[in-house]
């Protein structure tokens, strides 16, 4: 018999268990090793992936950007690194102990990838409503308030009152220097709310990581730019982790609190009933109140800084409770009571003047779909594509959601939580056509649930390489898709150098409170001086097509011109309202170019400025103030 320390457990236990132990810990050791060399790997990959990237879009100029959008210059290299981010996510997801920081510096460089791509193209901020927001927020600089009457925006000025704010503690000059990694940053911030949204139903948490990947290969939907729906959208997904993870219905399944991960272990070895667990682990009520009243002061940011958000958050708690999803049960009603009070004391004088056309759309879901999909068909035959691509792109997503769906629900209620929030955002139809843009939105509100619902389909799987191979067919196809629905535009949205000097050199010529008027509002203006002049489009004076000849355009202007008084009047075209005509089709009064040959040979008008990208043109008044 042999004198074995019983003080040594470790030591006790290999010498009793035999060769077989021993073989285990070898097997553990060399896992060990292999964990570490795949570990390795993956990070080479991700580093690889991005540096690929950034050298594809390095030698992209937005002048060569055909009729699809970004993807008609992008090189096979950057095919490449799409294709090795993805492949190395998805045998990560599938090792047998998957490492969640890993995980998430693979979902952090797609963010990187796709959401920064745009910027490391443009030379300078694209959309021409950016430039439109910065204009609001220097206006909040410079003046210390709003001017309600301005427009809708003044009316909901929550965003551009932080905008204004954030630019001066950055020491910057002008808001529009936010503008170029804005869409980059809002989406790293998405990714906290996304992963408690994953969290809060009793999930694989290879689930988790999943749907948050196919949210952001499924994102094409560009509202993440600087904006009012960027911001307040990040507020909307604050809410729904909050309702998901602290306030589930009392009928639903427990879910786990977030973060919590170690107290939920300790108290499920210690308590096997699930009840028990979840009395356990319960939030204390102070904290309850606390989180309730966090919820609140939330939607109290939201509501004068968005006009539809509120509403998605109406509708997304209304569901949530009707289906016993939620416990919190008032919340509805305060919601509803604080959207009513805004529109009511603070944006009735705005509101009463628009009544017919805000009035005119309610319950009207025919004219709303028809603008949000039946008007966008149309232009170019690279534009139907776009379109097309856009609808079946959505279509599929939906599709996945609704068969994930069907195979939650089949053994667990809480996935009723999912669907309620997929369902939710589709009442947004009935309150009007938000520019043709409600179709958007919703399906915008909509993505973290049918991100999850989608999920269900691949993840778990029996077997971890069917997962990973069926996530990352889902993934190829996503992105594809995603390179044409959300870069399909960029040959219009994109500006140059030129085009913004040339806006400049407009305002520093055009005295305040002059007529400034542009064929489409695709260009980059309203960045200064907001609310000092009065910027026209032509689609908004001439809704007609009488006399769309070049000289019959030029007349038709100079008419309506001469008879409105200003300091002065001036015509602006530029590349990207060039653009926009040959992309989106021509407007009823005509077309550009018609336009800018008509002015250009007309007496009424003179070119005051040209470079290789704008033309300027004065109206000339005679001596008499007449035609």
């Amino acid at each position: 018999m042999y004198d074995i320390p019983t003080t040594d457990e470790a030591a006790l236990r290999t010498l009793t268990a035999g060769p077989r132990a021993a073989g285990e810990q070898a097997d553990t050791a060399e896992g060990g090793r292999e964990s570490v060399v795949a570990t390795v790997a993956a990070v080479a990959a991700v580093a690889a992936a991005v540096a690929l990237w950034v050298n594809a879009l390095a030698g992209i100029n937005p002048r060569d950007i055909g009729g699809l959008g970004l993807v008609s210059s992008l090189p096979l290299t950057a095919f490449v690194a799409l294709g090795l981010l993805t492949c190395s996510f998805c045998a990560t997801l599938a090792r047998r102990k998957h490492s969640m920081p890993l995980l998430a510096l693979h979902v952090v460089a797609l963010i990187f990838m796709v959401y920064g791509s745009t910027t490391l193209v443009e030379q300078v901020p694209s959309l021409n409503v950016t430039w439109r927001h910065a204009g609001i927020a220097r206006f909040v600089m410079d003046t210390g308030g709003v001017d309600r009457s301005v427009d809708a925006y003044s009316n909901w000025p929550g965003f551009f009152i932080v905008l204004a704010l954030a630019t001066e503690l950055t020491g910057l000059r002008d808001p529009i220097q936010l503008a170029d990694w804005a869409p980059l940053a809002f989406n790293l911030l998405y990714l906290a709310p996304l992963v408690a949204i994953a969290r809060s139903v009793r999930a694989d948490r290879r689930l988790v990581w999943a749907s948050v990947w196919i949210f952001y290969c499924a994102n094409w939907v560009r509202q993440d730019y600087l904006s009012p729906q960027a911001l307040v959208y990040l507020l909307f997904l604050a809410v729904l982790a909050v309702l998901l993870n602290w306030f589930p219905g009392p009928g639903t399944a427990w879910r786990p609190r977030w973060p919590g991960g170690s107290l939920l272990a300790r108290a499920q070895a210690r308590w096997p009933n699930e009840q028990a667990v979840a009395d356990a682990v319960r939030v204390p009520a102070r904290q309850r109140a606390a989180l309730a009243i966090a919820c609140v002061a939330i939607v109290a940011v939201v509501i004068p800084s968005h006009q539809l958000t509120p509403f998605a958050i109406l509708f997304a708690a209304v569901a949530l409770v009707a289906l016993g999803q939620c416990s919190l049960r008032g919340l509805p009603l305060i919601v509803a009571v604080m959207t009513a009070a805004w529109v009511t004391f603070f944006a009735a004088p705005y509101l009463t003047g628009h009544l017919g056309e805000v009035g005119g759309q309610l319950g009207n879901v025919g004219g709303t779909v028809s603008k949000g999909v039946g008007d966008r068909v149309g232009g170019s035959s690279d534009h139907v594509i776009i379109v097309a691509l856009r609808i079946a792109f959505t279509a599929l997503l939906w599709g996945l959601a609704a068969l994930g769906a069907v195979k939650w629900l089949r053994g667990r209620r809480d996935g009723l939580a999912l669907v309620a929030l997929a369902l939710a955002p589709l009442t947004l139809v009935f309150l009007q056509a938000y520019g043709g843009e409600i179709l958007l939105r919703a399906y915008l509100f909509q993505l973290p649930a049918l991100a999850l619902l989608a999920g269900a389909l691949v993840v778990p799987a029996s077997k971890r390489w069917r997962m990973g191979v069926g996530l990352g067919v889902l993934s190829a196809a996503l992105l594809a898709g995603l390179l044409f629905t959300r870069f399909g535009n960029d040959r219009v949205l994109m500006f140059t150098k030129q085009e913004v000097q040339g806006i400049g050199r407009l305002y520093a010529a055009a005295p305040r409170n002059s007529i400034l008027v542009a064929p489409s509002n695709n260009l980059a203006w309203q960045e200064q001086g907001y609310g000092a002049y009065r910027h026209v489009l032509m689609n908004r004076i001439f809704t007609t097509r009488e006399g769309t000849t070049p000289q019959a355009l030029a007349a038709r202007l100079a008419d309506y011109l001469a008879g409105r008084p200003a300091p002065a009047a001036f015509l602006i075209i530029t590349r990207s309202v060039r653009n926009y005509d040959a992309e989106f089709g021509s407007s009823p009064w005509g077309k550009v170019a018609n336009l800018e040959r008509g002015v250009g040979r007309s007496p009424r008008f003179k070119l005051v400025y040209a470079n290789p990208d704008v033309k300027i043109f004065r109206f000339v008044r005679t001596p008499g103030g007449g035609r």
